[in-house]
């Protein structure tokens, strides 16, 4: 459902069942709730910020950033919209602008 290829030349893959990460040579699929605080829901857009975090849309589950050790999931119960998110879009601010199934919300960065 969406693919993109962060700076170490990784392309991840958001899937029906989650997401998928291939190196080059291996394939590492980050569905557990070790990797990810909401395996298993279909993600929907992949974005990689200018540090290289990753950050993932699913499909009612909210939004996950990935720092490449750490998890964070954005959801309804810490104030982010637990829409489906479609796509996502880094503006040259650092912005993050996420495309819902019923709007669009921004997560202003930290910057």
């Amino acid at each position: 459902m969406a693919i993109a290829i962060d700076n170490q030349e990784s392309i991840w893959f958001g899937t029906f069942g989650g997401l998928s990460e291939f190196d080059g040579t291996n394939w590492t699929s980050h569905i557990t709730e070790t990797d990810w605080l909401k395996a298993g829901s279909p993600v929907l857009s992949i974005a990689i910020d200018s540090k290289g975090k990753k950050w993932f849309g699913s499909n009612g589950w909210g939004i996950s950033e990935f720092d490449g050790t750490n998890w964070i999931t954005y959801t309804e119960a810490n104030k982010s919209n637990i829409d489906p998110v479609i796509s996502i879009a880094i503006d040259a601010k650092g912005n993050k602008w996420f495309g819902t199934s019923t709007g669009v919300l921004k997560l202003e960065s930290e910057d």
